[in-house]
This record gives C-alpha cells, sequence and structure tokens, in this order.
C-alpha cells in the first residue's frame, strides 16, 4: 500500500469534467485518480517528462502507435505497438447516445479537474468519461451494452480520500475507486499475443448472470466501521480470468450507467458476498461527478499491471503519465458537440459507417 499525501494505493491522474447540471454538486473543481492506476496494482507513480519529451508524445496524436509494456515515449523513440483493426462499437444504445453522448474526459486530464486531488495539468486520464448529458440525470440507470463480443465478469473498488474546499475550509471525504467495474476480454490470450481488454467503471449495476470476482476489503483509518474495497478478483492471469467470465455478445447489456465509487461524505453500500451495491437517496448523497462511464482498452495484464492501454478513438497514442502542453488542452477531439462521437483518421478501433460515423453496439 503506498501513501502519497492523503492518498492511498496507486493514485496518478484524474477524471470526468462536469457538464452544468443542477443535480450534482457544484464543486468548483473535482477529480479522482485514474482507474488504470487504480487497478494497476504495479504501476510507479506519476512521471513528469522534460517539455522535449511532452511535444514528442503530442506529436503522436492520431498515429495510433502507443509504447507498450509501460514505457514512456521519449524524443526520438521508434517503439509501438501495432493497434488492432477497428472491432469496437460504442457502449450505448444509440436511441440513447444519438444526441447526449459527450466524453467529458478523454486521454489527458482537463486542466479545471486538478484541485481535489492536487494533479498536473496534462497527467494522464488514459480512458474516456462518457456521459449522456442530454439524458435526465445523465442517463443513470441506462443501458451499457458490450463494445465487443468476450467474456464478462466484474468486481468492485472504493478508494477513500479527502479533499478540503478552498472557499469554506471544510474538509470532506471523497470517493476515488472504481465503483462496480466489468470487463469484457475479447479473446483467449495467445503466446506473445494478449487478448484485448474492455473495461466499464462506475456502473450502478451489473446485469444479472455476470459472474462476481471477489472484492477484499482494506481498513479505512477515517472510518473503520466503513472499509475501502479492492477488487482482488480481477487482479488474476488473464487465462483465468477468461474461464471466470461467461459469454457475451456485442451489443449485449453488461450493466448500467452510475456513479458509484464516487461518493462526497458517504460510501456505497457496497455488499461483498452478492457484490451488489444497494440504492441510496441520490438527492441527499450526491456524488462530486455525474454519472458515467469510465471506458478503457488495454492489452491483458502481466503481474497484475495492465499492458498496452490505448486511446480506442485513436486521437493519441501515448500510454504513460507526462506534461501535455497547455495548447493542446484547449478543444476536445472526441466530441465537439454532445452526440456528435468523433475517431481519428488513423489508429481508431471503432467501426464506422460509410460517413465515418461511429457504429453503436444496440440500437
Amino acid at each position: 500500500m503506498q501513501h502519497i499525501g492523503n492518498k492511498r494505493w496507486i493514485t496518478t491522474g484524474v477524471a470526468g469534467l462536469l457538464m452544468a447540471s443542477t443535480t450534482f454538486l457544484a464543486l468548483p473543481v473535482y477529480a479522482t485518480p485514474s482507474i488504470d492506476d487504480q487497478l494497476n496494482v504495479t504501476s510507479p507513480d506519476t512521471t513528469v517528462l522534460s517539455p522535449k519529451d511532452s511535444q514528442a508524445i503530442a506529436a503522436t496524436r492520431g498515429k495510433g502507435i502507443p509504447t507498450g509494456g509501460g514505457a514512456c515515449l521519449a524524443a526520438g523513440s521508434t517503439a509501438s505497438i501495432t493497434t488492432p483493426p477497428p472491432f469496437l462499437k460504442l457502449p450505448f444504445r444509440e436511441r440513447d447516445g444519438a444526441h447526449s453522448l459527450w466524453d467529458s474526459e478523454g486521454w489527458y486530464t482537463s486542466p479545471d479537474e486538478l484541485s481535489i486531488d492536487n494533479e498536473t495539468n496534462g497527467d494522464l486520464h488514459g480512458a474516456n468519461d462518457l456521459e449522456l448529458t442530454r439524458q435526465a440525470d445523465h442517463g443513470y440507470g441506462m443501458p451499457i451494452v458490450a463494445a465487443t463480443s468476450g467474456r464478462a465478469y466484474y468486481s468492485y473498488q472504493y478508494i477513500s480520500g479527502s479533499w478540503t474546499d478552498p472557499a469554506t475550509g471544510k474538509t470532506h471525504q471523497v470517493g476515488w475507486g472504481a465503483g462496480l467495474v466489468a470487463e469484457v476480454r475479447s479473446a483467449q490470450d495467445q503466446p506473445g499475443n494478449p487478448g484485448w481488454v474492455t473495461q466499464y467503471i462506475h456502473l450502478s449495476k451489473v446485469a444479472p448472470g455476470i459472474p462476481y470476482l471477489q472484492a477484499t476489503s482494506v481498513n479505512d483509518p477515517n472510518d473503520p466501521s466503513h472499509p475501502d474495497w479492492y477488487p482482488a478478483g480481477l487482479i488474476q492471469d488473464d487465462n483465468t480470468l477468461w474461464n471466470a467470465g461467461v459469454p457475451v455478445k456485442q451489443g449485449q447489456i453488461i450493466g448500467y450507467q452510475g456513479d458509484t465509487g464516487i461518493g462526497f461524505d458517504w460510501k456505497d453500500n457496497f455488499n461483498p458476498v452478492t457484490g451488489k451495491v444497494l440504492p441510496r437517496n441520490r438527492v441527499a448523497e450526491k456524488a462530486w461527478d455525474p454519472p458515467q462511464l469510465h471506458f478503457q482498452l488495454y492489452q491483458g495484464r502481466i503481474n497484475g499491471a495492465k499492458q498496452n492501454i490505448i486511446d480506442p478513438f485513436g486521437w493519441y497514442a501515448q500510454v504513460c503519465p507526462g506534461e501535455l502542453r497547455w495548447t493542446d488542452l484547449g478543444t476536445n477531439p472526441y466530441t465537439p458537440i454532445p452526440g456528435k462521437v468523433r475517431a481519428a483518421p488513423q489508429g481508431s478501433v471503432f467501426m464506422a459507417d460509410g460517413h465515418g460515423d461511429l457504429l453503436y453496439a444496440a440500437k
């Protein structure tokens, strides 16, 4: 267990750009450690790259050539990983996302999300936070579907942290965990060619029939009667996870949009025996970020550490933490407007129609 400031376990990166809504807390800024790093139990602390390396990283955008094995892309590096041919579809029903889907936090952290976790501008997020901004309650409870066929399973994670509101001086308990987190492994590992894995985080509940892999309790010294939870069931070898999962088809419902894992002066009512989170009063107990799907693609694990995490939309190729130039943070390449989800001309693993519009996994 690592202790970094007021954070525990692995803590680098942030997630989630809050769209205007009266349903949620009006925090000036909000942040959480990257879920990749939280579940990547052997990853190092944040690495800050030189300006020269940062420029080299930015230059890889859209080329679909991330480095692998946990190494950062340095200036002049020729290391590359071949991205697979397009095989993913957007993990929502088209009728839910066509005019609402918004990527609120892409490959890099947003500059307005740095306060709660004391993050550095440009830290790696390494995933995509997908919200349904024009649906009631940001689509809370709407179906999440498998972006690809494969085998599915799930576990649970909660990490307690603290944040002091600079306006009031009051310190709050905040959740930095994945909550209910499902994975779909697209193929069984072959020697030298691990199967790609899609990860679905912050679910409000998981679809019936998908097996729960045990989470283990971790003492929270500030709240001993309500422990944190570690998703030990996910940190197993790839073949064990493949065998533990159940077959799912692309477009099949695997869970529902939610906000588990990101409490604000409360914790999820998680039952470690059943693997379920009981409903809460969401009016009285608001999360610090709106309902969202934290979506990530990676290629297997080695000793528990995720390998070859890539931007599935192809806009960025970097895999390791570093500083991004300020001039690159002013635009959203993924969704210029809600419902218009875009992929890069090269490097995307999402399927598209003849007009270049990304396909949804279900109607």
